[in-house]
């Protein structure tokens, strides 16, 4: 009505109060609605009633086994033909199924979330320590070129003769005094040879070896 009081419920709605029709007009309906969300809703009313404006509100409201559950209540301006403002037009229906799934689905949200921060905090901790497995093994590998490049350099340079050789005999790796000392003109002439069956066997290689 114009003046804000209910004038008209309907079927359904005494089936969810389970009042009667009389306990339910004027403003008994608002002895159902719950006393921490009343006031806010009663001033958000008759403000969107003075401004004659669609009202729109959600709070909770006390069901006929005295359960409080979360309903939407929307209403329309209603005017008469010549525009007289005759009051509101309105409904109320039950979102408390709807709010719960909407917290749930919330709280997997949050929870899907807080694992995918984890997952990413733990693959960026494991690609940190890859990096540094892998610097670290670069630096080692460097560390063991040069090793290598200054060993080799004193091989190559040595004024006796250095070789490696495999159970065969075959040699692997030479240096120029042992090339000079076998009278070889060439490194491939020397490593094509065999040090048990062509140099250990010559007596003269043998003695040049033992000379030096």
């Amino acid at each position: 009505s114009p003046d804000s009081l209910t004038s008209f419920v309907n079927k359904q709605y005494l089936q969810f109060t389970g009042a009667s029709p009389e306990q339910n007009l004027g403003r008994g309906w608002l002895e159902r609605v719950h006393e921490n969300d009343r006031q806010p809703l009663i001033e958000s009313f008759l403000r969107a009633c003075n401004n004659r404006q669609d009202f729109r509100g959600d709070f909770r409201f006390r069901r006929a086994d005295g359960q409080y559950r979360w309903v939407l209540d929307q209403g329309v301006p209603w005017f008469l033909s010549d525009g007289t403002f005759a009051g509101y037009i309105g409904s109320m229906i039950d979102i408390t199924e709807h709010l719960e799934a909407q917290r749930k689905f919330q709280q997997l949200n949050a929870e899907l979330e807080q694992r995918a921060r984890e997952r990413t905090a733990e693959l960026e901790a494991a690609v940190k320590e890859l990096r540094h497995e892998i610097a670290e093994r670069l630096r080692a590998e460097q560390a063991l070129q040069r090793s290598e490049a200054s060993f080799r350099c004193l091989v190559e340079n040595a004024p006796y003769g250095v070789f490696r050789c495999d159970d065969s005999g075959r040699f692997l790796e030479v240096n120029p005094a042992l090339q000079q000392m076998l009278g070889c003109v060439s490194r491939d002439q020397l490593l094509a040879r065999n040090m048990w069956n062509d140099v250990w066997q010559s007596p003269e290689a043998r003695a040049s070896i033992l000379e030096r």
